[in-house]
Formats: structure tokens, sequence, C-alpha cells
């Protein structure tokens, strides 16, 4: 009885040795298993083009509440709009959705949003990623000269104030 139960134990390990032996058909394995982190790699170009897109709408959503600022009230959203088509200009992805409000306070706040399409990252299932950024704008006049305050996603809450030299 115990040697009819240790044969099957035996065969199962003579065949695992001739396994780990056997050199026939391992490049497939490798590759097979080299493939997912290789077509990963090559998506962190597209994470890249998406960082790159989204510091470019950043940059334009930081001007568009800057040059809104610094309008009279009742122009502040159609100044905000025209800096933001004048600043951002890659044509690479749709046209991003802009919002820009004028706060009760007087300060101006912008946002936008863009899909930003990929090239790699599709293999993966993955066929676009969103990016988006956000700033608000304020004038306060406690100087003589007056000061812009900004506050953008990029840096979070902190603030950058700069005297206008109008």
């Amino acid at each position: 009885m115990k040697l009819a139960i240790l044969r099957p134990a035996r065969r199962l390990a003579g065949h695992c040795r001739a396994f780990g032996r056997s050199a026939e058909g391992n490049v497939a394995i490798i590759f097979a298993l080299a493939i997912l982190p290789v077509v990963g790699a090559l998506g962190a170009g597209d994470y890249a083009r998406g960082n790159r897109i989204k510091s470019e709408l950043q940059n334009a959503v930081d001007a568009a509440v800057r040059a809104a600022a610094k309008q009279p009230a009742g122009q502040q959203v159609a100044a905000a709009g025209n800096a933001f088509t004048a600043n951002f200009t890659d044509y690479s992805v749709a046209t991003p959705s802009t919002t820009f409000v004028v706060n009760a306070n007087g300060s101006v706040t912008g946002s936008a949003q863009a899909t930003v399409p990929t090239s790699f990252a599709q293999i993966l299932k993955v066929p676009s990623m969103q990016v988006s950024a956000t700033a608000t704008a304020a004038i306060s006049t406690s100087f003589a000269a007056g000061s812009l305050t900004m506050t953008n996603s990029n840096i979070g809450t902190a603030t950058q104030t700069a005297k206008l030299m109008n």
C-alpha cells in the first residue's frame, strides 16, 4: 500500500526534473513573460506626453486667469477664453473644454480638461488619458501698484504674489 502511494509521487518528481532540464520552448516562455513589461515601458512615452500636455494646459489656464483678473467686470470671462486660446497651441489633442468663473470676491477661477490619445498604451487597452488644470487669480489693491495672487493645481494651495506694473 505504501509503495502504491509513493509511485505516483516519484513519477511526478521525475517529470518535474525533466521539465526543468528541458531547453525546448524556453524562448517562447521567456518572451511571453518579458513582453508585458516592455509594452508597459513603451507606455511610459504616452505618460510623458500626457504630462507635457498637462503642463501646457496649466500654463494656458494660468495665463488666462491672469489676463482675466486684470480686466474690468463683465469682460473677464471673454478675456480668459481669448487668452487660453492664444496660449494653448498643442493641436495634437482635441480642443480642451474650459470653464472660467468670476467669483464673488472678484477673483477669477479657470479650469481646463483635455483627452490625450495614447499610442503604445492602447495595447494594454488604455486608449486615452484625461488631463486637467485649474488656477485662480485675484487682483489686490492693498499695495500702491496692486498685486496679482495666483493659485494653481500644480503647486497645490500655495500662492504666488507679484506686483503689477500697469
